[in-house]
């Protein structure tokens, strides 16, 4: 009868087995390695790098600046029978991303950049340049209400450009929005006290009658 072997001179034969055979394969794993090696380091001089810029920014306060452009006109209304809410004037918001990702401002940060030029668009399309650059940027809100602004661009100068040129078209964009719709509301509010004057006028001659 054979004797058995002990379990840890299994082993030592079993890895001995190893090591002969990655002695047999071992001209092929190191050719191998060294021919991923290479075309990993040829893939990544060949692909163009790209850079994230990053713009964060608090959302304009509207709101304020279109109840200080209302002025006292707006208490007077409050004792006035309007028959509730102004319905003809704007709530005082609206979407700040709306603003960010409008035609508006992409054709302006493509002109300014000369993006066409830039992302080599071969038939100089503008609608292909604002598909590009709306694939390379972001807008989202973070946790803390902020507007995140994330741009990508080969150049990493252009890229943070970019982020604080659409930065400087919200804040330009939000006080124009918002002057015109406190313009709306001063228009409103004054036809509706020329009304109601009116209305006024002819109760007092009513009664004198």
């Amino acid at each position: 009868m054979g004797e058995n072997l002990p379990s840890n001179t299994i082993n030592n034969y079993e890895l001995f087995d190893y090591f002969k055979l990655l002695g047999k394969w071992k001209k092929f794993i190191i050719i191998n390695f060294l021919i991923v090696t290479v075309a990993a380091l040829v893939v990544s001089l060949l692909l163009p790098q790209w850079f994230l810029a990053t713009a964060t920014v608090l959302p304009p306060q509207n709101q304020s600046l279109s109840s200080s452009m209302l002025g006292g006109a707006s208490s007077l209304l409050k004792s006035l029978p309007l028959g509730g809410k102004l319905g003809g004037a704007g709530s005082g918001t609206y979407n700040h991303l709306a603003i960010l990702n409008s035609r508006t401002a992409m054709e302006r940060v493509v002109t300014k950049f000369d993006l066409i030029t830039v992302y080599e668009v071969s038939d100089k399309s503008l609608e292909k340049t604002i598909k590009q650059l709306r694939e390379n940027t972001s807008f989202t809100f973070t946790d803390e209400d902020y507007i995140s602004i994330e741009v990508y661009d080969k150049n990493p100068q252009r890229a943070a450009d970019i982020a604080n040129y659409f930065v400087d078209i919200l804040n330009e964009m939000s006080i124009a929005l918002a002057t015109i719709e406190g313009k709306n509301n001063r228009i409103f509010i004054e036809k509706r006290l020329a009304q109601r004057q009116e209305e006024l006028k002819k109760s007092e001659e009513a009664l004198k009658t």
